[in-house]
């Protein structure tokens, strides 16, 4: 074999304890470790080539990256790493995965069990080109959210599952351009620390402890929702939400059956398998451009997962793959708008009052712009009993500057809680609006 063109190494799952003499294949791009026993992984001399490293689901307890400069995407999820060691030295870093460390663990067998989180401490603020960056199920130290610099370059970050109670005062300005923000599995009161985020696109919660309305939307319109880029947002688990969906299992406490036809959303749910592909893992899930957050299920006792980087010709294809779901256990699936529609058939008349009162608040919050509200799509064909934001019929909340409208805004239907709203001052009409009625030009 000739090493010095060797270009990709995949020795994932082979049971690999220690790996030496990397260094010699001075033309290598890709390694991939996964899935092996390793608790060191060193290499002496630097490999100037290498551009993806995968190390996911090893036990190591440190890691060095001062001799891979050329660096691009790194996974070294579920291992034992408190840190990552010269992490600033990979200055086109674009991709971290680091879900998921713990204490190693003392029993020999290593048989599966509860792996207790290690407390994981990060220098954000020396890497300057870093666009997605997964830290779920970790124990994040203050420092970490807290950079001595604002990240101007992330676009994606994934919290879940971090016991998280409160967001440093200087979140939102430390992370101000965030396209995608997963905060699941948390324990947030509410979402005031996300002020300064600009434009976000896509926003999950469930899971939380939210409980107030009114302060939540003025921050949603703060973020995005005024300016019309806030296309998701995902509040189930919340206090705010309770009693108003149908639970996910039932019965025998099998997955509810998903239903098909006109009145349904069909998605299809992407299982991951093994496939060989000359650019990079195909069959994991994609997460360009902001659009999903995605990861697989484990491989092995250690809970090993694994997100892939942005492929160029994937993104060609992104309205395609963002019409799939993805299954990840940091998120919640699409809900079944036919399996809500029959439940919501059924609530008590408070209930069903509450939960519209939120849906027009939060639509009204975000410029009518999300197609996605608590896993539900919210399009609707155009009708006499609907308003658009485009139709010189907006509203905004109360005691809010008013909001602009933006082609291709939703439809949102206008019925005798949205009347009611208007009557309380709740929801206003813009003042072009009332001049248009009052016969003004």
């Amino acid at each position: 074999m000739d090493s010095i063109r060797l270009s990709k190494l995949d020795l994932s799952g082979n049971d690999i304890h220690t790996i030496q003499n990397l260094d010699a294949l001075h033309g290598i791009e890709t390694i991939d470790l996964r899935k092996n026993q390793m608790q060191e992984f060193t290499v002496r001399r630097p490999l100037r080539r290498l551009d993806i490293l995968k190390l996911s689901g090893n036990r190591l307890g440190q890691l060095d990256l001062s001799v891979f400069p050329s660096l691009r995407v790194l996974y070294v999820d579920c291992n034992h790493l408190s840190t990552i060691e010269k992490l600033e030295d990979c200055r086109f870093l674009d991709t971290l995965s680091m879900r998921e460390q713990s204490i190693p663990s003392n029993d020999p067998s290593g048989s599966p069990g509860y792996a207790e989180p290690i407390p994981v401490n990060l220098n954000l603020g020396k890497v300057s080109s870093i666009r997605k960056l997964f830290l779920s199920s970790n124990f994040l130290s203050a420092d970490t959210l807290r950079p001595d610099t604002p990240i101007l370059s992330l676009q994606l970050l994934d919290l879940a599952s971090c016991t998280l109670e409160a967001l440093p005062e200087q979140f939102g300005e430390t992370f101000s351009n965030l396209k995608t923000l997963n905060l699941n599995f948390n324990a947030l009161p509410d979402i005031n620390g996300l002020r300064g985020i600009k434009r976000l696109n896509r926003l999950t919660l469930v899971g939380n402890r939210i409980a107030r309305l009114r302060r939540m939307c003025k921050v949603l319109a703060e973020i995005g929702g005024a300016h019309g880029s806030l296309t998701r947002v995902d509040l189930r688990g919340n206090p705010i939400t309770v009693g108003f969906y149908p639970p996910p299992v039932s019965g025998s406490g099998k997955p509810q059956q998903r239903h098909t036809g006109n009145n349904a959303t069909q998605r299809d749910l992407i299982k991951h398998k093994a496939d060989d592909d000359d650019v990079l893992d195909r069959s994991l899930p994609y997460i360009g451009g902001g659009k999903d957050i995605a990861r697989h299920l484990s491989y092995h006792s250690n809970n090993y997962i694994d997100y892939p980087p942005l492929d160029a010709h994937e993104e060609q294809n992104e309205a395609e793959n963002n019409e799939k779901e993805v299954d990840d256990p940091y998120t919640v699936p699409f809900a079944d708008p036919f399996a809500d529609a029959k439940y919501q058939a059924h609530l008590d008349e408070p209930t069903r009052l509450r939960r519209r009162v939120i849906e027009l608040m939060i639509q009204n919050a975000t410029s009518g712009r999300l197609t996605y509200l608590d896993g539900l799509p919210q399009c609707s064909s155009p009708d006499d009993n609907e308003i658009n934001d485009d139709d010189g019929g907006g509203h905004v909340g109360p005691g809010d500057a008013h909001v602009h409208a933006h082609e291709g805004a939703v439809r949102v239907k206008k019925d005798w809680v949205w009347n009611r709203l208007e009557q309380l001052g709740v929801l206003r009409k813009k003042e072009k609006a009332r001049e248009k009625g009052n016969g003004k030009v």
